[in-house]
């Protein structure tokens, strides 16, 4: 008696190439989910800030740093950081609030009244 073949095909065996193109396809779609998330995290965790509070201080610092004396660069900054601590800003918040200055025409014109109010009087 001789073995009977089984007519349907199992479905559990793939050809190689088959499973080449599914793994292939598998990890890059794991690639793109991870780099989706990354981006998501990374434009979450941006600093929020005040942006009249930051544009007051930057105006004020811009005219106050002109007319006083210091010793050395260090004490400038140190000047900065108590400013900025004074008013309840983390320095991170100040980094993203410049970092915006140069694309945002409203926090520049907001810095410039500061300023002018500040040097003018």
């Amino acid at each position: 008696m001789t073995p009977r073949r089984i007519s349907r095909p199992n479905l559990f065996l793939k050809p190689p190439r088959v499973s080449a193109d599914v793994e292939f396809m598998r990890r890059v779609t794991v690639a793109v989910a991870i780099a989706v998330i990354v981006a998501i995290l990374v434009a979450g965790c941006a600093p929020s800030y005040d942006a009249d509070l930051l544009a007051s201080i930057e105006g004020r610092w811009m005219c106050d740093v002109q007319r006083f004396t210091f010793d050395t660069q260090a004490d400038i900054q140190a000047e900065l950081d108590g400013r900025l601590a004074g008013n309840g800003v983390s320095v991170a918040q100040y980094r993203h609030f410049k970092d915006n200055l140069t694309s945002q025409f409203d926090l520049r014109q907001k810095v410039q009244e500061a300023y002018d109010q500040r040097c003018n009087t």
